[in-house]
C-alpha cells in the first residue's frame, strides 16, 4: 500500500500502482459514457444498459492505457534500464525508468513504442466493432468497441504531440538529441513544445468555457496548467541530475548521528525538531539499528487531538538499509533517486555496513540552490 493509493500487483516485474485520484477521473469517463455519449448515439439501451456499459468501457480504456505504458517498460528493459513501477493518477499514467536513455535511438524506440500500442488497439477495437455489426447481433458489445477504438486513437495522436511530458516530446527530444548530439539542449527544447502545447490548451480550455459555456473546458485548463509544469519540471531535474553525478555522497554527508528512538511521542518530537533545528531524523528500534525516518512535514496532517497518543514508529516511513542506504563514494544522483522512490528524507550513508553518517533531501536542496544561485527564500 502507497501512500497515496495501492499497489495491484506486478506485471512482467513492473509494480503496478493507483493512486486515489485516478478514481476521479474514472468517474468523469465513466459518467460522461453513461449518461451522455452511449444515451445519445444508443438511444434504444436502457439506463441500466447504458451505466454497465460505461463501466466496462471504463476499465477496459484503463487496461489499454496499461498496455500502452508496459510497452515504454518493455522497451526501456529490453535496453538496460531499470523500470521500477508504473503509476496511474488523476492525468494519466507514467512509467518510473531508473535513468535516461543512453542514446536518442533507445530514447526513440521507448517514446513511440506507447502511441504505436495505442494504435495498434484501436485498430484491433474497430476490427471487432464491424466484426460484430456485420456478423453478429450482439448489439451490446458494440458501443463498447467502437468507443475503445475512439479513445486509444485520440491517446495516440495526443501523445505524439511534440512536446513534454508526452510522448511526442520524447520523439522531438530523440531527434534533436541525434542531430546535435546533446541531451540538455535536446530536453530544453522539448520542454518549451511542452509548455507551448500547454497554453495552447489553458487558452483553448477558457475559450471553450467561457463560449461554448462547456465543463470540459475547466478539464482542459486542469491538464494545460499539470503540463506546463511538468514540461518546466523535466528540463529542471535534467539539470539537478547533471549536477547531481558530479559529486559523491561524502561531499555532502552530514557526520552527526541524527537519531531517535521508535517509542518517542510524537509531542515530544516536536520539541525534538525546535531543540535541534532539524526538520528530519533518522529512527532507530531497541537495538540501534536503522528502522525508518521521519520529517516535520509527515507531522502536519496529524489531528491535535491524536498527537499525544501517537508515537513515531506511527508516523515514521521505514526503511530497509538494503536498498534505501547508501556508500560514501556513491554518486549524489543515486541518493538523491533512492529517496524519490522510497519517499524518504533522510538516507543512512553506510561503509562495508558501518554507519559513517547521513544524507537528507535539504543537504541536496541546498547543495542546489548554491550552484544555480538560488535565494533560500524561494
Amino acid at each position: 500500500m502507497s501512500r497515496g493509493g495501492f499497489t495491484l500487483g506486478k506485471i512482467l516485474g513492473i509494480e503496478i500502482t493507483v493512486d486515489y485520484s485516478w478514481f476521479i477521473i474514472f468517474f468523469i469517463v465513466t459518467w460522461s459514457l453513461s449518461f451522455g455519449y452511449f444515451p445519445s448515439v444508443y438511444s434504444e439501451f436502457s439506463n441500466n444498459t447504458n451505466i454497465i456499459l460505461g463501466i466496462f468501457t471504463s476499465v477496459l480504456f484503463f487496461a489499454s492505457a496499461l498496455i500502452h505504458e508496459l510497452s515504454h517498460s518493455v522497451i526501456a528493459k529490453r535496453n538496460g534500464l531499470d523500470v521500477k513501477k508504473i503509476s496511474f493518477f488523476i492525468f494519466g499514467g507514467v512509467a518510473h525508468i531508473s535513468e535516461e536513455p543512453k542514446t536518442a535511438g533507445i530514447e526513440f524506440k521507448m517514446a513511440i513504442a506507447g502511441p504505436l500500442s495505442s494504435l495498434i488497439l484501436a485498430v484491433t477495437f474497430y476490427l471487432l466493432y464491424y466484426f460484430f455489426i456485420t456478423y453478429t447481433a450482439i448489439l451490446e458489445l458494440m458501443p463498447i468497441f467502437q468507443t475503445l477504438a475512439f479513445l486509444n486513437f485520440t491517446l495516440a495522436i495526443f501523445n505524439l504531440l511534440p512536446g513534454f511530458p508526452l510522448d511526442g516530446g520524447r520523439v522531438l527530444r530523440s531527434v534533436i538529441w541525434a542531430i546535435n548530439h546533446s541531451l540538455k539542449k535536446a530536453t530544453y527544447y522539448a520542454s518549451i513544445g511542452g509548455k507551448f502545447i500547454a497554453s495552447l490548451l489553458i487558452v483553448g480550455g477558457i475559450l471553450e468555457t467561457f463560449i461554448i459555456r462547456s465543463l470540459g473546458g475547466i478539464w482542459l485548463v486542469l491538464v494545460g496548467f499539470f503540463f506546463y509544469q511538468a514540461a518546466g519540471i523535466s528540463y529542471r531535474q535534467m539539470i539537478f541530475r547533471e549536477l547531481l553525478s558530479k559529486i559523491k555522497v561524502r561531499d555532502l554527508m552530514n557526520h552527526e548521528e541524527d537519531f531517535i528512538p521508535l517509542h518517542l511521542k510524537i509531542s515530544d518530537l516536536f520539541l525534538r525538531f525546535l531543540q535541534h533545528h532539524k526538520s528530519n531524523f533518522l529512527v532507530i528500534d531497541n537495538g540501534n539499528n536503522i528502522i525508518g525516518s521521519i520529517n516535520s512535514n509527515q507531522l502536519s496532517g496529524i489531528n491535535e487531538e491524536r498527537i499525544k497518543d501517537l508515537e513515531v514508529k506511527d508516523v515514521m516511513t521505514k526503511i530497509d538499509l538494503i536498498k534505501s542506504s547508501v556508500d560514501p563514494q556513491d554518486s549524489m544522483t543515486k541518493a538523491f533517486d533512492i529517496m524519490n522512490e522510497n519517499s524518504l528524507s533522510k538516507l543512512p550513508v553506510l561503509k562495508e555496513r558501518r554507519f559513517m553518517g547521513t544524507i537528507s533531501i535539504n543537504d541536496i536542496d541546498e547543495y542546489l540552490k548554491m550552484k544555480l544561485k538560488i535565494p533560500n527564500n524561494t
